[in-house]
């Protein structure tokens, strides 16, 4: 009995690449066979999986978070934090800090340009109140930013404490775009930062940005909706996997730990593997050996 008498693809294998500036991610989509028969001929569920409420920032966040930081780097200049005082510590919690958060970031927006494209990181001071990383591509007066920041933190959080105004906020010129790339591995290293105190609830998302932030390249490549398709596709990335798993076993070298590749099924991301990717796709398609 041939396979394709009893199973079938749903919709056509697909391989997504992304790519940042310096990282490439690579997700493979419907490259699994279904039976025929096991497929119900009525209308599939409209049933929505629930969202799990965020309780901690999980080693998948963080591969998203550094992988979508890296594509927002570029034309960055300023860098804000906005803290709380201590005194407010026991009446906030993550919905309410979300709203001063978006009511800033509104009010910055308007100030000096509607368009500006920022990112923000949420963490965690040893007093264990939060605080907010913001960078912004602002090109205004560094001196006019920090004044209305603090002007403005201060105002919505609404405190009334006098050292909140002078010691609540920082606004600094972001000096170089290594600094920036600097800042974001800082911010992914300080686990004990991402730790949630026990009374603080509804935490949310730990990081985030404007829409425009984020420059990922993204190229979609659909195969024939056979078992042909699929290897097609598994040879189009052959050279791209043994060039990562040779960065692994450098990696394994270096640290005593065993890094391996997953096998097919999924995607993978390559750190610092763009440059090697390009040039890989590009030999291939000269050998005429890729099908895109």
């Amino acid at each position: 009995m041939n396979i394709s008498d009893s199973y079938t693809f749903e919709k056509c294998p697909t391989l997504i690449t992304e790519k940042s500036v310096n990282h490439v991610r690579i997700k493979e989509s419907n490259f699994y066979l279904s039976r025929q028969h096991d497929v119900p001929e009525s209308e599939p569920s409209k049933i929505k999986a629930t969202k799990q409420a965020i309780t901690e920032f999980t080693i998948k966040a963080q591969r998203n978070c550094k992988f979508k930081f890296d594509s927002a780097s570029r034309g960055m200049t300023s860098a804000i934090c906005l803290t709380y005082p201590q005194e407010m510590r026991e009446e906030l919690d993550g919905r309410r800090i979300k709203k001063h958060f978006k009511a800033f970031i509104l009010a910055y927006l308007r100030e000096f340009g509607l368009d500006g494209r920022y990112f923000w990181v949420l963490e965690f001071q040893k007093n264990r109140n939060p605080h907010f990383h913001i960078v912004t591509d602002c090109k205004a007066d560094i001196k006019a930013q920090r004044e209305f920041v603090a002007a403005r933190w201060y105002k919505i959080v609404g405190s009334g404490l006098e050292k909140a105004l002078k010691a609540g906020t920082s606004c600094e010129l972001v000096r170089s775009q290594s600094g920036v790339a600097s800042y974001i591995a800082g911010y992914l290293k300080k686990a004990d930062q991402k730790q949630v105190p026990e009374n603080f609830h509804n935490v949310g998302r730990f990081w985030g940005g404007s829409r425009n932030a984020f420059e990922i390249e993204t190229q979609v490549h659909h195969f024939e909706d056979s078992m042909d398709g699929v290897a097609a596709a598994r040879r189009a990335l052959r050279q791209f996997r043994k060039y990562k798993s040779a960065k692994l076993r450098e990696l394994s070298k270096k640290t005593g730990v065993r890094y391996k590749l997953p096998k097919p099924g999924g995607g993978f991301v390559c750190w610092g593997g763009r440059l090697a990717y390009e040039m890989l796709m590009k030999w291939q398609n000269q050998q005429g050996v890729v099908p895109f």
